[in-house]
């Protein structure tokens, strides 16, 4: 099966405006030209999140899509507090969810760009591992530590020739997630053979990433257990990106090409995202046997019950896999829309969560700007952020999946749970990938890694930042499109 680039691209954008579905509506008229903070939270407090008589009667709409827009705090809008903290101080006290953004970082988060950055994510195996060892989850292609042949699992031991354990936190953290583009680090890292390395490099002022990390197609070669001619495709997906869903879909056309049947999809560190694309990657997994059936219900308040709906499987015979086997590895990391996928499938096919209990975060969020009038949505509609000074991402509804099973608030717990094996690079060896091969042949679970004195906890214990502490944390979005 070949398909062209071009082809391809157009067939994904047909696919994703036939899921879209997003909902229309009119947006309250107010002073376009007052784009003041104050002007700010007086929009968000009457249109968005509260209910608002005096609004309805003078437009076409209703107010209220916040979830709890009846639990709302009230808060002044004449103070000098920040938009941020006049968001953060109205939502109802049980949220843990909703977050706000300027547009500048919005901006980026959607399109990819990682400011100031080595282009590595960082953690440490203290679950189950008990190690406080700062390793390399992952490392983004082309960034400064990808030219520096970096990989998952390589250890630091260094920052500027300091071992990084006589440093304070604030240091190791700053240096990790905040470092300066205006100067040159250096680094010590022992590899997975246990040889040094030691290097000097600047971060990216802006790295361009993709929501796909790796795909590729095990088989007896990559692992001796797998039949003579067993195919099982491994996508490794960090976000759901409207701007790439195309990443999805190649990945999809390569392990159709191949034939393969049996899939290990890794989101353990997927945090979610565009709620359209997700349900492109559903319905590109799921058999045929799904067609028509129910993956996710959007459960909205009682002012917007006419929002609720339904979001059900479209099989198609040239795109969707057919897989008779899914494996997804996921964990804390895993957020919002990851969940949303593994919580749709599981009823509908055979599917096996290989890892930890996920992030927990059973609801969505609508996109909603700030100047938000029509006018102003009109001109996102068509790219242009120009004048766009805040995105709001409040609750606005739960998501159920077809047996109107909520997403646990405390998360979606393992069919076989296994920590993060930090310690060898993504393939074969490393433990959730090893666990999922090792099920397809043999249908049963290799017991848990042993952990080793030269895997236990050393030195001195300081626990680092990691991303899944972000109050950011955990995504399903959908934007709306106005008519007016």
């Amino acid at each position: 099966m070949s398909i062209s680039s071009s082809s391809r691209i157009a067939t994904l954008f047909a696919i994703i405006l036939l899921l879209s579905g997003c909902e229309k509506f009119n947006l309250a008229p107010y002073n376009g030209a007052d784009i003041s903070d104050y002007s700010a939270k007086q929009f968000l407090y009457n249109v968005y999140m509260t209910e608002n008589s005096e609004v309805e009667r003078n437009t076409r709409i209703k107010t209220g899509y916040y979830y709890w827009y009846n639990k709302v705090v009230k808060r002044d809008f004449f103070s000098d507090e920040s938009v941020e903290s006049f968001f953060d101080g109205i939502l109802y006290p049980g949220d843990r969810w909703s977050w706000m953004t300027t547009a500048n970082e919005w901006i980026a988060l959607q399109q990819g760009v990682v400011y100031g950055t080595f282009g590595a994510s960082f953690g440490q195996a203290i679950e189950y591992y008990d190690n406080y060892d700062i390793k390399v989850r992952y490392v983004y292609p082309g960034s400064p530590f990808d030219e520096e042949g970096v990989t998952r699992g390589w250890t630091l031991t260094k920052i500027n020739g300091t071992p990084w354990r006589q440093l304070s936190l604030n240091e190791v953290n700053n240096t990790l997630l905040y470092p300066s583009t205006s100067k040159s680090y250096s680094f010590t890292f022992l590899d997975l053979n246990g040889v040094e390395h030691e290097f000097s490099t600047t971060p990216a002022a802006a790295l361009n990433t993709r929501s796909s990390l790796i795909t590729k197609i095990f088989t007896v070669k990559d692992y001796f257990i797998l039949g003579p001619s067993e195919k099982v495709g491994y996508f490794h997906l960090l976000s759901f990106k409207y701007s790439m869903a195309e990443d999805i879909l190649s990945a999809i056309l390569l392990f159709k090409e191949h034939g393969v049947k049996k899939l290990i999809l890794d989101l353990r560190y997927n945090q979610g995202g565009d709620a359209t694309s997700s349900a492109l990657l559903i319905n590109l997994l799921a058999n045929a046997d799904c067609n028509g059936k129910v993956f996710s219900f959007r459960e909205h308040n009682d002012r917007m019950a006419d929002l609720n709906s339904s979001q059900t499987v479209t099989y198609s015979e040239d795109y969707s896999l057919g897989l008779t086997d899914l494996y997804i590895i996921a964990g804390e990391g895993s957020a919002s829309a990851s969940e949303v996928v593994i919580n749709g499938l599981k009823p509908l096919m055979n599917v096996k969560h290989v890892g930890d209990t996920t992030y927990g975060k059973p609801n969505g969020m609508y996109t909603l700007y700030f100047p938000g009038d029509n006018n102003a949505y009109s001109q996102y509609s068509k790219g242009n952020y120009n004048n766009l000074k805040y995105v709001f991402l409040p609750i606005c509804y739960y998501n159920l999946n077809g047996r109107g099973e909520r997403i646990p608030d405390t998360g979606l717990v393992p069919d076989n749970y296994r920590p993060d094996d930090l310690f060898h690079d993504f393939g074969p060896e490393e433990d959730n990938i090893r666990a999922c091969l090792y099920h397809i042949s043999q249908n049963t679970y290799l017991p848990l890694p042993e952990v080793t004195k030269s895997r236990g906890g050393r030195g001195k214990v300081l626990k680092i930042s990691e991303e899944n502490i972000n109050k950011n944390y955990g995504i399903s979005t959908i934007n709306f499109d106005i008519n007016y």
